[in-house]
C-alpha cells in the first residue's frame, strides 16, 4: 500500500518546503500495515505572484532606500524602483514596489495610503497592467 503525500514548492527559493515533512515516522503504518510514501507536487497549490505596488505623491527628495525601508516594515520587498526624469535624474515624484506575499502587500497598501510622508500625503494601490503587457491576460484571470 502507498500513501500520497503532497508537497507544496515554494518557487521563490525553487526547493521543497518540507513543512510538516519532518514529522513523518520513518516506518509509518496505517492501521497496523506498514506503508510507502510517495511525494508528488500538490495538484491544487498555486503560487502567488509578487503584487506591484504603485506610490504617488512622494516628496521630491524621497530616495529609493527610504522608499524601501518604507514597505520593508510591512513585509518583504522584491524590488523598489523610483521614477526619475531622463535628463535631470530627480525623482518624479512616484515609484514601484514588488511584494512577493500578497497579503502583506494589501496591508501595506492599506496601512500606507493616505499617510503623510515628508511633507506629502502619499498614494498607494495595486498597479495596474499597461495595456500592452503581456502579463495584462494573466491580470485578468485573476
Amino acid at each position: 500500500m502507498f500513501v500520497t503525500v503532497y508537497q507544496a514548492v515554494n518557487n521563490l527559493h525553487k526547493q521543497p518546503n518540507s513543512v510538516g515533512l519532518a514529522r513523518l515516522e520513518r516506518n509509518p503504518t496505517i492501521e497496523g500495515q506498514r506503508v510507502g510514501l510517495r511525494l508528488m507536487p500538490n495538484p491544487t497549490y498555486q503560487a502567488e505572484n509578487p503584487m506591484k505596488i504603485l506610490i504617488r505623491n512622494l516628496d521630491r527628495n524621497t530616495t529609493e532606500a527610504e522608499l524601501r525601508s518604507l514597505f520593508t516594515a510591512h513585509g518583504s520587498v522584491q524590488s523598489c524602483t523610483l521614477v526619475t526624469d531622463k535628463d535631470t535624474g530627480h525623482s518624479k515624484g512616484f515609484g514601484y514596489v514588488e511584494m512577493p506575499k500578497v497579503g502583506e502587500a494589501k496591508a501595506a497598501i492599506k496601512q500606507l495610503n493616505g499617510q503623510q510622508i515628508g511633507i506629502n500625503k502619499i498614494r498607494v494601490k495595486k498597479a495596474e497592467p499597461k495595456p500592452n503587457d503581456n502579463n495584462a491576460a494573466q491580470a485578468d484571470d485573476e
